[in-house]
């Protein structure tokens, strides 16, 4: 095992936040915003070209300041800018972890659908750049299911060949990820171009449709209080307006204090409390292109599957991502979910017993359906992580700065999996 001097180094970005940390703890050192600011007339004309130039703000600093333009590397999940991405990593290593990258392996996470490239790239910035002694990509789908396995096992072994469903609900879209005994099922993914972003976009929309009486530079405040604090999944949309027009009661504020004024400004918060979540269920409200809710979704992937591996995906569905915190989510997603697969059941028993005109008794089992989120969700996928890079068999499974050194970035393009045990 690792000494404390020398643990492994977890990195974890998505495109609305940076999680970093060492492996084997229960939490990230760090969390902030993967977002980076640069001096508006600098970023015009593109004078950055080395980590010298230390003119720029990372994470919750790139907000809020005269005269600089706040950018995020990551789009969707992928990395555009690996300029500023270099920088948040160095930012990751030296100001939020204090330590020297050369003393430390590397686990680097990544979307389901990076590219090759972006995994040389990534070897190059790691062994060039921090002359790190060996780096392990990972892909966030598989680590929330071993985050999962963590949050529901007491003791014992804990199967290194996972299996099961990962629907993935992060600020820049959402991602419906099969995993069979360890590795992505790349032709039955599915995606949703809705996230977070997309939420807190709809709530603003709302608000200033209204014209609520807040100040402009608090009005970000006031999403994130109505987006994290009374935002929720109904069961029904109909019977929720309903309620909300014979309950009045249900209507809510939220307040701030202007910061420049500090006058205090309150806002009236209506429907939106439960029709920001329904865009992911009825996307369509969001934009008439999206016609299909998230558990339609969820089944169309497992279907997309190898017949023999769908049972196991549909008893092991997790959800992960910040997006998915919403109260009600997971009971919402859980019940469309399994009135889709008793639906074809219950027809495709019809359909035998038609063509057999009743002879024989058909003995069918249905298919158990399981969503369950890991402990933390919105951290799983940097948990599941930090488990992983704390096995022994870690450094074994990593690329080596000898064997980049030998085979060039190539190298990256494959990973071995990590033998877990717990």
């Amino acid at each position: 095992m690792f000494s404390i001097n020398n643990q492994p180094i977890v990195i974890d970005s998505g495109t609305g936040f940076t999680k970093v940390g060492f492996a084997g703890n229960g939490a990230p050192t760090a969390i902030f915003p993967t977002a980076i600011a640069y001096p508006s007339h600098k970023r015009t004309t593109r004078s950055f070209q080395s980590l010298d130039d230390l003119d720029y703000f990372v994470g919750e600093q790139a907000f809020g300041k005269t005269d600089y333009i706040p950018t995020y590397p990551i789009q969707h999940g992928i990395i555009q800018d690996w300029n500023s991405m270099e920088r948040i990593y160095d930012y990751s290593i030296y100001q939020e972890l204090r330590c020297n990258p050369e003393d430390h392996y590397f686990l680097i996470t990544e979307p389901f659908n990076n590219t090759p490239e972006n995994r040389e790239y990534t070897a190059e910035v790691m062994f060039e750049t921090f002359n790190v002694p060996g780096m392990y990509i990972a892909t966030q789908a598989v680590l929330c299911l071993y985050a999962n396995e963590l949050s529901k096992k007491d003791g014992g072994a804990m199967n290194s060949a996972v299996s099961g469903v990962v629907v993935d609900a992060g600020e820049g879209g959402t991602s419906i990820i099969p995993v069979a005994e360890g590795y992505v099922l790349g032709a039955a993914v599915k995606t949703l171009p809705l996230g977070g972003h997309d939420i807190s976009e709809f709530i603003l929309r709302r608000l200033r449709e209204r014209n609520e009486p807040v100040p402009s530079e608090d009005i970000l405040d006031a999403v994130k209080q109505v987006k994290e604090s009374l935002c929720y999944c109904c069961g029904n949309l109909v019977k929720e307006f309903s309620a909300f027009d014979e309950d009045r009661s249900k209507f809510k504020t939220v307040s701030g204090i202007n910061a420049r004024t500090q006058q205090k400004w309150t806002i009236d918060v209506g429907y939106e409390q439960f029709l920001a979540p329904e865009l992911f269920f009825n996307p369509e409200i969001l934009n008439p292109e999206y016609t299909t809710p998230l558990a339609n979704l969820v089944d169309q992937t497992i279907m997309r599957c190898p017949v023999d591996v769908r049972r196991p995906l549909y008893s092991n569905i997790v959800v992960a991502g910040g997006s998915t915190k919403f109260k009600g989510f997971d009971k919402r997603l859980s019940r469309d979910l399994k009135r889709i697969v008793k639906a074809r059941y219950d027809a495709n028993i019809s359909a035998v017993r038609a063509k057999l005109q009743g002879n024989l008794e058909i003995q069918g089992k249905e298919m158990e359906v399981v969503v369950k989120p890991p402990k933390k969700r919105e951290i799983a996928s940097w948990m599941g992580g930090s488990y992983v890079a704390s096995q022994d068999e870690f450094v074994g499974a990593c690329v080596t700065k000898a064997e980049y050194e030998e085979k060039g970035a190539k190298v990256a393009r494959k990973n071995a999996l990590v033998k877990v045990d717990y």
